[in-house]
Parts: C-alpha cells; structure tokens; sequence
C-alpha cells in the first residue's frame, strides 16, 4: 500500500468522527480518505486515526499546519503514516507485560503496535479475571 499523502493523527478526543477529522483537514487540500480507528468489540474510538490526501505536498502542509493544534478540545499529534514518533521506518518492537510475557512484533508500522499491546493487555486482564473466579 502506498502511503504517500497518508498522515498519522494521534491524540485524538473520543468525540471525533470522521466527518469532524476530514473537516479539520479539508482545508489543506482534497482528502481521498479520513478514518478514525475504532475499537472492534466497543466501537469506541481508539484515540488514534489517518487522513489520506490526494496530494503528497498537501499533505505536508497539513501537518505542518495541525500538528500541536487542538481539535474537539485535544492537542493531536500529526505525523507521516507509517513513520512514528522517531521518523524510522518499520521495525522490529518490544512490549513487556509485567508478568514476564514478552512481545516481539516485526514489520509491523508503529501506531499499529500501540493498538496490538493494548488489545493483548486487554485479553490479559479479562484473562486474570476470569482466573480469579
């Protein structure tokens, strides 16, 4: 997939759709796509989505332009898809669950992982839950 034009929006409210999200962008140009990542079982947004422009130099002026602002009362976060908070690429990521699980992920694009360790710590809980009964 090509993620040219493709931006990361992190940070975001609870409250935010993808009409809200496409609508703060639109002013820095044609948007192919806005997506608001949702929780599968909830759902309830993640806090996290993407906005696909039309045009790659638009998109660099929209995050130049958003990133650090406020958007339905939060600060958002903006960054190229795929690049994270380190601008690497894709690589190899870690989390560590306390109980001494391990999870090694590969390949994998960084706001991906955030959303994979928070599923697992989710699954975890209920485990123990469940385990204590």
């Amino acid at each position: 997939m090509n993620d040219e034009g493709k931006l990361f929006i992190g940070g975001l409210s609870f409250d935010t759709n993808e009409e809200s999200l496409m609508a703060a962008f639109a002013k820095y140009g044609n948007i192919a796509k806005a997506d608001v990542i949702r929780d599968k079982d909830t759902g309830r947004s993640r806090g996290f989505g993407f906005v696909k422009f039309d045009n790659a130099d638009e998109a660099k002026d929209a995050l130049e332009g958003m990133n650090g602002t406020s958007l339905d009362g939060r600060s958002i976060r903006v960054d190229e898809a795929g690049r994270g908070r380190s601008g690497g690429s894709r690589g190899g990521s870690r989390g560590s669950f306390g109980s001494g699980l391990k999870l090694y992920l590969y390949d994998v694009e960084p706001e991906v992982v955030h959303v994979i360790i928070h599923c697992v710590q989710d699954a975890m809980k209920a485990c123990l839950k469940c385990w204590d009964e």
